[in-house]
Protein backbone atom coordinates (compact mmCIF):
# COMPACT_ATOMS: atom_id res chain seq x y z
CA UNK A 1 0.00 0.00 0.00
CA UNK A 2 1.81 2.98 -1.02
CA UNK A 3 0.09 5.41 1.00
CA UNK A 4 1.63 4.48 4.65
CA UNK A 5 5.35 4.43 2.68
CA UNK A 6 3.96 7.89 0.58
CA UNK A 7 2.66 9.20 3.82
CA UNK A 8 6.34 8.88 5.64
CA UNK A 9 8.63 10.34 2.60
CA UNK A 10 6.00 13.35 2.81
CA UNK A 11 6.74 13.99 6.54
CA UNK A 12 10.48 13.50 5.61
CA UNK A 13 10.07 16.18 2.95
CA UNK A 14 8.76 18.51 5.03
CA UNK A 15 10.64 20.40 7.52
CA UNK A 16 7.54 22.21 8.81
CA UNK A 17 7.03 18.97 9.76
CA UNK A 18 10.10 17.75 11.08
CA UNK A 19 9.97 20.88 13.01
CA UNK A 20 7.01 19.87 15.14
CA UNK A 21 9.53 17.05 16.63
CA UNK A 22 9.89 13.32 16.45
CA UNK A 23 7.02 12.62 18.73
CA UNK A 24 4.42 14.73 16.61
CA UNK A 25 5.57 12.39 13.50
CA UNK A 26 4.78 9.65 15.08
CA UNK A 27 1.68 10.76 16.61
CA UNK A 28 1.15 11.65 12.51
CA UNK A 29 1.90 8.37 10.90
CA UNK A 30 0.41 6.02 14.07
CA UNK A 31 -3.08 8.09 13.61
CA UNK A 32 -2.34 7.60 9.58
CA UNK A 33 -2.49 3.75 9.62
CA UNK A 34 -4.57 3.90 12.89
CA UNK A 35 -7.32 5.60 10.39
CA UNK A 36 -5.76 2.74 7.38
CA UNK A 37 -6.70 0.07 10.04
CA UNK A 38 -10.31 1.42 10.30
CA UNK A 39 -10.37 1.66 6.40
CA UNK A 40 -9.77 -2.01 6.12
CA UNK A 41 -11.99 -3.56 8.97
CA UNK A 42 -14.78 -1.19 6.58
CA UNK A 43 -15.75 1.63 9.38
CA UNK A 44 -14.55 4.24 6.74
CA UNK A 45 -15.52 4.37 2.79
CA UNK A 46 -12.17 5.54 0.67
CA UNK A 47 -14.01 9.22 0.92
CA UNK A 48 -13.89 8.66 4.71
CA UNK A 49 -10.46 7.80 5.05
CA UNK A 50 -9.39 10.66 2.62
CA UNK A 51 -11.24 13.28 4.62
CA UNK A 52 -10.17 11.88 8.10
CA UNK A 53 -6.23 12.09 6.39
CA UNK A 54 -6.96 15.81 5.43
CA UNK A 55 -8.62 16.75 8.65
CA UNK A 56 -5.61 14.66 10.84
CA UNK A 57 -3.37 17.20 8.46
CA UNK A 58 -1.72 14.49 6.68
CA UNK A 59 -1.86 15.51 2.95
CA UNK A 60 -2.28 12.40 1.18
CA UNK A 61 -2.67 12.94 -2.26
CA UNK A 62 0.49 15.28 -1.99
CA UNK A 63 2.41 12.75 -0.60
CA UNK A 64 0.78 9.80 -3.64
CA UNK A 65 2.22 12.66 -6.26
CA UNK A 66 5.58 13.11 -3.79
CA UNK A 67 5.95 9.32 -4.34
CA UNK A 68 5.02 8.11 -7.72
CA UNK A 69 7.39 11.45 -8.65
CA UNK A 70 10.31 9.75 -6.81
CA UNK A 71 9.53 6.94 -8.76
CA UNK A 72 7.65 4.58 -7.01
Amino acid sequence: MPAIGAIIAWIVANPQVIAAGSQAIVNMVQAAIDLWNRHKQGELTDAQLQAAWEAEGIRVQAAIDAWRAAGN
